[in-house]
């Protein structure tokens, strides 16, 4: 589920590691490939290859599933933040079960929601 948290702020309260260097990329209308045999026990994700071969879990609620081959309905960047315990987050929007956030030095992608704990 989509969430606009557009400005709040969070604290890192579990530290966190970016899992992929370099995942997946994709922009509005360009065609993902599922691979449904990858499994996660987060709701709400699906493993794609995107146009240029990067793959990574995406919102399944971003892709045209009722198209074939699959597209995106909004550009995505499935790039996730390292973090670490007390770092300051400024948070945009979740969606199933993690947030795009910008660290303060300007770094943004994904941290998962569990990790984080919101100010004020």
């Amino acid at each position: 589920m989509h969430l606009d948290m557009q400005g709040r702020r969070a604290i890192v309260i579990e530290a966190h590691a970016r899992p992929y260097s370099d995942p997946v990329s994709v922009r509005v209308g360009e065609i993902v490939v599922p691979d449904l045999s990858m499994k996660t026990d987060v709701t709400g994700w699906i493993w794609c290859r995107g146009p240029d071969g990067r793959e990574g879990w995406t919102p399944a609620a971003w892709i045209d599933q009722s198209l074939d081959p699959w597209r995106m309905l909004r550009d995505f960047n499935a790039i996730e933040l390292d973090l670490a315990i007390g770092d300051e987050l400024t948070l945009s929007f979740s969606e199933s079960g993690f947030v795009w956030a910008r660290t303060k030095d300007g770094r943004e992608g994904w941290a998962p929601d569990g990790a984080l704990e919101l100010i004020g």
